[in-house]
């Protein structure tokens, strides 16, 4: 008797499935360095709480980017947009930048409707004013942030 066609599938499915992960691997370890480092537009130590506190006496709203290591995307992001001279300037000018690592704070990413990463949030008197759900370059992000950043 011949092979069914369920068991001919399975090997090329499996096959296809271990290239896209070795891909992926290789990507991440090989082209892209590994894990990113947090941005230096982004003060480590302080928290989504201290941020919206300093908002409120402030005036200034707060910039949030939701991210993890293990999110490619996320990489991405942090080697791209995120370190542009110009993002990194009007950003710690205009606004309070935190950092959001969502395997370390998930009880924040209902109240900021964040279902998928990398997630960036402008926060208005402690509530979103602003969403976007992807890695952009450097000037979309600009573009995103403009009513809140200072023109120059």
């Amino acid at each position: 008797m011949g092979a069914t066609k369920t068991s001919r599938t399975f090997p090329t499915i499996f096959m296809l499935t271990v290239a896209f992960v070795a891909t992926a691997l290789f990507v991440r370890f090989f082209v892209l360095g590994g894990t990113a480092p947090t941005p230096a537009l982004f003060d480590a130590s302080l928290t989504l709480t201290e941020a919206t506190a300093q908002s409120e006496s402030t005036g200034k709203p707060v910039f949030l980017v939701a991210t993890s290591d293990s999110c490619l995307p996320c990489q991405v992001y942090k080697r791209g947009a995120l370190v542009d001279e110009r993002v990194v300037s009007r950003i710690s000018t205009a606004m309070i930048p935190v950092y959001l690592d969502v395997d370390q704070q998930q009880d924040a990413l209902g109240r900021l409707q964040i279902s998928s990463i990398p997630a960036t949030r402008i926060l208005v008197n402690g509530e979103v004013a602003a969403a976007l759900n992807s890695v952009v370059n450097a000037d979309e992000l600009l573009e995103f942030a403009g009513p809140w950043i200072e023109t120059e």
